[in-house]
């Protein structure tokens, strides 16, 4: 009796996060609004990294062809131990306009975690009116920057989290990145300070 009552719990509450997941990709759907804005207040957008020599030059290559135009990008190199950090000031040497190369400081001994520490010095370091906090294994859609920037101001919000379309291409990876703003590859965490 104990064993049939605990099934029908689990069903209940499996059916009910997938109901909750449904809604959620529907009402995301819905309430997105289709990237306006292009340009505006400055954009801080802040990578930090840690072992990502893989990784973050494609990142930074989908940031630097965005249709919104008042944007800096900031990229922390997290006390990374494989070859991160010569990647970073290459991109700042030809982008001095657009790139700032940092290099982070050692983890205090005090109550910070390594990854909330990089994010803490980055967003000391912005000038931008927003602060756009993203994955250094990230390919973003040339819409990224405007899209968040349209849908924050048009929802009047404060905080904002982009919606995270995942795509493996065929072949292996990495994915190219996306032409449609509806497909965009990216984490990233948006805050109106």
């Amino acid at each position: 009796m104990i064993l049939a009552a605990f099934h029908y719990l689990a069903a209940i509450a499996v059916l009910y996060f997938f109901l909750l997941a449904v809604s959620n990709i529907i009402w995301l759907r819905l309430s997105s609004r289709s990237p306006r804005r292009h340009s505006g207040g400055k954009v801080s957008v802040m990578i930090p990294a840690r072992n990502e020599e893989k990784n973050i030059a494609r990142c930074l290559d989908s940031l630097l062809h965005q249709t919104y135009t008042d944007y800096e990008i900031l990229v922390l190199d997290d006390q990374s131990t494989d070859q991160t950090w010569p990647v970073i000031p290459r991109y700042a040497q030809d982008h001095p306009d657009r790139v700032r190369a940092v290099r982070g400081k050692p983890l205090p001994r005090t109550l910070w975690n390594g990854k909330a520490y990089a994010m803490h010095q980055l967003a000391r370091l912005a000038r931008g009116e927003y602060l756009l906090f993203t994955d250094a294994d990230t390919v973003h859609s040339s819409e990224s920057i405007a899209w968040a920037v349209t849908n924050l101001e048009w929802h009047r919000v404060d905080f904002i989290s982009g919606y995270v379309h995942l795509r493996v291409a065929l072949g292996g990876y990495p994915p190219k990145a996306p032409t449609d703003p509806h497909e965009r590859i990216s984490r990233m965490r948006f805050f109106k300070p």
